[in-house]
């Protein structure tokens, strides 16, 4: 038996399909309640670790100020990647996809 989970993921998928494939825009949409949530984050750990440097100029501050912006990239190259590789394997995803059977989930008839 499918759950909503199952019917959510199913209407995304044949919104996907419609596109044409994953864009860097519909991905963006979709999560931007958490991109939201990690920039506010990261803003604010940013903000602390580089008061900190202007207040306290040592080594270690330095460190902690470099390596919370190489994390911040690193998240943010991370996403990326992953959404060239979904846009990279749509072709093979959308042929060995039953899209009859994901209509039917979308439906809720399954």
């Amino acid at each position: 038996m499918n759950g909503p989970h199952d019917r959510n993921s199913a209407i995304v998928l044949l919104a996907v399909r419609e596109r044409g494939g994953f864009s860097f825009g519909f991905a963006l949409r979709r999560g931007a309640r958490a991109l939201a949530l990690f920039l506010a984050a990261f803003a604010g750990t940013v903000a602390i670790a580089a008061v900190n440097v202007v207040v306290q100029p040592s080594i270690l501050a330095w460190s902690a100020f470099s390596c919370i912006l190489g994390f911040g990239a690193g998240v943010i190259v991370r996403e990326i990647a992953a959404l060239r590789l979904l846009q990279k394997n749509w072709a093979f995803r959308e042929a060995i996809i039953d899209w009859a059977k994901v209509e039917r989930i979308a439906s809720g008839q399954e």
